[in-house]
This record gives structure tokens, C-alpha cells and sequence, in this order.
């Protein structure tokens, strides 16, 4: 098993521990049993699950009405104020626009440290969650098409 799959296990394994208590303290209370302790235990998990549902829909609705424009806004401002050179021709995907930035002696320093950071940004965003890798990648591609059209 791989080592991203491992810590999520242990994440998820370790997130239970609170509920088993409150499951144990149930229990305790109650004086029950082994089933009482996994049907409070159940019901805690199925509250938690739906809860949590609920706060992602809530979400959705708050990055597609309220915070993508937000950022798209920002990342568009971003593109603006960065001092990126004109290129001859433009890759689609905004990583490529930044890795040739980076990596291209030719441009300015200025530019070159911008594009490292809008670049780092990306990527650390990325590796702390998929949907939030995702959200801000779209958001920084949809920037970087309006800043490509108007050029």
C-alpha cells in the first residue's frame, strides 16, 4: 500500500477515536452493552455523514457564487500586475505559461519570481487536497485565459 493510502488510513482510523469514546460514554451511561455501544456508535457516524454533506453543499454554493469569482478576480489582477513578458504563442495550460516563465533565461527576474510563486501556490494547493487543488487550478486557468484574451 502506498504511502499516501497508509496515512490516509491512519488519518480516517484515528479521526474515529472521538466517536468511540462518545459510543463508550453511551454506553456507560446507559448501562448497556455491546450493541448499544454500535448503535450509538452508528448513529453518530451516520450524523457526522450527513452533517458533513449538508456543509459541502453549502460550500459548492459558496465557491461557485461567491469565491471563485473572488479568486478568478485576484488571479486575473495577478496576471496583470505581474510584469509576464509577451510570448510569441501561449500554451493552453497555465502550468506550462509558468514553467516556461521560470525556466526561461530570457525573462525578466521580476517575472521569473512571480511565475515561481503563482507556481509553488499551485502546487502546494494541490497537494493538500484534490478538491482544492482543483478548484484553484481552475480558477488560475480561467484568469489566465481572460489575461491571454486581452492582451
Amino acid at each position: 500500500m502506498g504511502e499516501f493510502y497508509t496515512s490516509a488510513l491512519a488519518r480516517f482510523l484515528f479521526s474515529l477515536l472521538p466517536y468511540a469514546a462518545v459510543a463508550l460514554l453511551f454506553v456507560w451511561a446507559t448501562e448497556g452493552d455491546a450493541s448499544t455501544f454500535w448503535y450509538g456508535f452508528g448513529a453518530l457516524i451516520v450524523t457526522r455523514a450527513f452533517l458533513t454533506i449538508i456543509e459541502s453543499i453549502g460550500y459548492l454554493f459558496y465557491w461557485s457564487n461567491y469565491q471563485r469569482i473572488r479568486s478568478v478576480e485576484s488571479l486575473y489582477t495577478f496576471f496583470n500586475d505581474g510584469g509576464f513578458p509577451r510570448l510569441d504563442s501561449y500554451p493552453f495550460d497555465v502550468e506550462e505559461f509558468l514553467l516556461d516563465i521560470v525556466t526561461g533565461d530570457e525573462f525578466p527576474v521580476r517575472a521569473r519570481l512571480k511565475a515561481k510563486e503563482a507556481h509553488l501556490t499551485l502546487k502546494l494547493v494541490g497537494e493538500t487536497g484534490f478538491f482544492s487543488g482543483v478548484r484553484i487550478k481552475s480558477a488560475m486557468q480561467e484568469a489566465y485565459v481572460r489575461y491571454r484574451a486581452n492582451l
